[in-house]
């Protein structure tokens, strides 16, 4: 039993709930190039849903337990602070129980923009760190404030295995996995409403994480009803939306290797998805990842949220405290009515 295919299988997780690493097994190979990425730009979206009263900051802290064949593998924590004016994510992940055993691994991803007049979000700082086993890593990028140009961009890998190509100029103006996720969680949130996409169609965004540039590519088939369970703080409905990638650039040796087999092949498999489950709460301008689950070398494993605080601050004077964050009961009939009237497109 390799602990490596559930790494692998976080990272992909952790990739698209807050902006971790590529995870190579679920990346497919580019066919063609395509054209080049224009100057960093995005897709214009609607305006987000009005608050019920203005605010200056929020503040979600979740904690989530990732199980597998009915054992405690790993913890994620996740922070995500929104102001007028600025966005900051924060998601760190580490293996525990069986897994542990196996390989231990922990990472930390933080990202950190501005938020411009017209919505945009532009990305000033990346960061992400960690280990595998006795094996660092660390990427960083660094923008300008003014047009978001690349100011520095440095990898360092301790195992030669995890290398990449260089990723061609071409894509260094995309923003970063993080910054991507935190704009879908909130500016574009409405993305994550399946009565607003056709049947099949699938939304695209690209990445450049300083190592890799991908296209991200997500669909919400439906609407689910999550049932009570001891492990999960949440019951109700949810949004399941189905993620996958594909690599642009930043090939490993070990990528273009397994592409030379495919190649070969007649019928190529489809990566499997990761599958996401998504709920506003209450009329906050945010969705917030409730349950998932993804499939490893070994089996699937399953992502539980354990535990959400939230903090909304109505006066620019005041600053978060630890203390004052509140913790949220997804029980509370107030609370519930306001999530099931977005997700019947009555905010929209």
């Amino acid at each position: 039993m390799s602990g490596r295919c559930l790494f692998w299988g976080l990272m992909a997780l952790c990739l698209v709930l807050a902006g971790q690493a590529l995870a190579q097994p679920q990346l497919q190979p580019s066919s063609s190039p395509g054209p080049p990425p224009g100057p960093m730009q995005e897709v214009p979206s609607e305006p987000p849903a009005v608050l019920s009263e203005s605010f200056k900051k929020i503040r979600a802290k979740a904690e989530y337990r990732v199980y597998w064949a009915g054992f405690v593998v790993a913890d994620v924590w996740s922070e995500l602070v929104l102001s007028e004016e600025s966005y900051k994510l924060d998601t760190a992940y580490r293996t525990r129980g069986i897994l542990s055993f196996f390989s231990k691994a922990e990472s930390e991803t933080f990202a950190v923009g501005k938020i411009r007049d017209d919505g945009t979000y532009q990305p000033l700082l990346y960061k992400k760190q960690g280990h595998w086993g006795g094996t660092s890593y660390k990427h960083f990028i660094e923008r300008d404030p003014e047009n978001g140009a690349p100011l520095k961009i440095s990898i360092y890998n301790e195992d030669h295995k995890w290398n990449r190509e260089p990723v061609p100029e071409k894509y260094w103006s995309l923003v970063d996995p993080a910054t991507y996720m935190a704009r879908l969680l909130t500016r574009d949130r409405k993305r994550l409403l399946p009565g607003l996409q056709g049947e099949g169609s699938r939304t695209l965004g690209q990445i450049f994480n300083g190592a890799v540039a991908a296209e991200y590519m997500h669909h919400c088939p439906q609407m689910d009803h999550l049932e009570k369970r001891r492990k999960s703080l949440y019951e109700g409905k949810a949004v399941r939306c189905e993620f996958t990638a594909r690599l642009l650039a930043g090939w490993s040796e070990e990528e273009r290797e397994r592409q030379e087999e495919r190649e070969g092949q007649q019928h190529e498999r489809d990566a499997d998805p990761i599958e996401i489950w998504f709920a506003p709460w209450k009329d906050l301008p945010m969705m917030i990842p409730v349950q998932s689950r993804f499939k490893t070398g070994w089996g699937t494993a399953t992502m539980y949220l354990t535990r959400l605080n939230i903090q909304v601050l109505l006066d620019d004077t005041a600053q978060p405290e630890e203390d004052e964050l509140v913790p949220v009961d997804p029980s509370d009939q107030d609370s519930k009515q306001h999530r099931e009237e977005f997700l019947d497109g009555n905010h929209l």
